[in-house]
This record gives structure tokens, C-alpha cells and sequence, in this order.
């Protein structure tokens, strides 16, 4: 004779990883501070549209637009919360945090 216990379905807990997580693993902390500066950690307005500044910086990383074609070029949609990690890690591993050096007072901390 079965039991109850043996008919019932077995349940996975499946964790997503938050966006900071995620930020965190493929970029590392300065980005997580990063982020958190440039876009409050944001890819979409509340609207679903993507979050777009005043001098056209898109998404979580705020990619300026001098960067949009290559961004293309390379395959990524920085309109994408995927693309506009991918696109800030790929400036990262060329240039480091230089192309978020105007938000640096935000994000940059003395290590005294």
C-alpha cells in the first residue's frame, strides 16, 4: 500500500540570484557601487522603458552613446539587463573603472 507521503511530488527550491549578485560575481564589488551611483542599480524606468539620462547614458551601467555602435558591433544589446553587463564587463576588462570616472566621487572610496 502506497502513502501519502510517497504520491506527493517532489518541489526543487530553484534561488534566483539578484541583480547585485549577479553584478557582483561577473564584475566584482566596485561595480556593485557602481551600479548603485549610475542608475540606483536600474536597467527599466517603472514604465519598462529603458532607464535613459539626460546626456543618454542607458541602463543599469549607463552606457553612453559614444559606445552604443560598438556595443552592436560586439553583440550586445545594452538594452538588455544581459546586454549592459556583458557591454560593462567588456569595458572593464579593456579599461578598468575609467569609463565610469565621472561618477567616481559617488562610487570610489578611500581605503584608509
Amino acid at each position: 500500500m502506497k502513502t501519502a507521503e510517497a504520491e506527493a511530488p517532489e518541489f526543487k527550491v530553484i534561488r534566483i540570484p539578484t541583480l547585485e549578485e549577479v553584478i557582483r560575481e561577473e564584475l566584482g564589488e566596485d561595480f556593485v557601487r557602481i551600479a548603485r551611483c549610475e542608475s540606483g542599480m536600474r536597467q527599466f524606468n517603472e514604465d519598462g522603458s529603458v532607464l535613459i539620462s539626460q546626456t543618454s547614458d542607458k541602463g543599469i551601467f549607463q552606457i553612453n552613446k559614444v559606445h552604443w555602435e560598438q556595443a552592436k558591433k560586439l553583440g550586445y544589446n545594452i538594452d538588455t539587463v544581459k546586454g549592459n553587463i556583458g557591454y560593462a564587463k567588456y569595458l572593464k576588462d579593456k579599461n578598468g573603472t575609467s569609463d565610469w570616472y565621472m561618477s567616481r566621487h559617488c562610487w570610489q572610496y578611500d581605503l584608509l
